[in-house]
């Protein structure tokens, strides 16, 4: 049996953005609202048959969030949040669980909507990428999650 994990806020924790919501916006909250607006516009842009690279979209939306609050966000500010988001620790229980699962006997994968770079240094940064198969994006196929073609590229690899 094959287990496919996403990455972002499912295996690591988002919540360490928060104090760089608060330098942007001045509000921790902010953090949940952008990612929501994110994974929105990847929803919208994947349902329209477009493709547009998962960081691009985090970038993006991180000055609409910021204006939000009355505050606007810097090209740089975009940046660092591209570099926070490579180095985000695990969840406290993710290790465990993605072992648990290995152990008994299930074969574990990654399948993010991040590039393969970026997810591949994600797992790596958070100590988790030995416990993994392999990782896979879902850039190799240029369309983003939820779309089958993803999930069908992974299947198809193994």
């Amino acid at each position: 049996m094959l287990c496919v994990f996403d990455v972002n806020e499912t295996l690591l924790d988002l919540a360490a953005l928060d104090d760089f919501f608060v330098e942007v916006t001045g509000d921790a909250a902010t953090r949940r609202e952008w990612f929501d607006l994110m994974i929105h516009n990847a929803l919208v842009i994947t349902a329209a048959g477009g493709y547009r690279p998962f960081g691009q979209i985090a970038a993006a939306c991180l000055p609409t969030v910021a204006a939000t609050r009355g505050r606007s966000a810097t090209p740089e500010q975009q940046r660092e949040l591209g570099e926070r988001m490579r180095r985000l620790p695990a969840h406290r229980e993710a290790a465990g669980a993605v072992t648990r699962l290995r152990d008994a006997g299930f074969r574990v994968v990654a399948l993010t909507n991040s590039v393969l770079e970026v997810a591949e240094d994600q797992l790596r940064n958070s100590g988790l990428s030995s416990l993994f198969e392999d990782v896979y994006s879902a850039d190799q196929v240029r369309r983003l999650k939820p779309a089958p073609e993803p999930y069908r590229f992974v299947v198809e690899a193994r």
